[in-house]
């Protein structure tokens, strides 16, 4: 029986896109949220990280990176920043939804619920 070995991937080739809707200066636009590109990287420190970059087209449309201990941490700590960076464009004043205004790009439920964290029933 031939032995098998098991082979660490280093970058996870997915992208995720949600169309959004942006109201920038009085003007609703459609645009983009894009995560992906979940890959292994170096830090300076030199210490292993994995990074998961991020853009939404209307805002900020250059792909810019979250890091985190391992793969899952880095995509939970991307949506963790995107959902907050969303909340501060609101505080300037634009609006960024998904289905229905004040959704916060669909991210919303996921993070904040009632002023606590997420919960589950389970």
């Amino acid at each position: 029986m031939k032995k098998q070995t098991m082979t660490r991937k280093d970058n996870l080739d997915f992208t995720l896109k949600r169309r959004l809707r942006f109201r920038i200066n009085g003007k609703i636009r459609a645009g983009e949220l894009v995560i992906g590109n979940l890959r292994k990287v170096t830090t300076r420190a030199k210490a292993d990280a994995w990074a998961c970059s991020w853009s939404l087209s209307e805002t900020d449309p250059k792909p810019r990176d979250i890091y985190g201990e391992d793969a899952l941490s880095a995509l939970v700590n991307c949506l963790v920043f995107v959902n907050s960076y969303v909340q501060n464009e609101a505080e300037t004043g634009i609006e960024i939804w998904w289905i229905e205004k004040g959704d916060n790009a669909g991210l919303k439920w996921a993070f904040v619920e009632d002023g606590k964290g997420a919960t589950s029933d389970n």
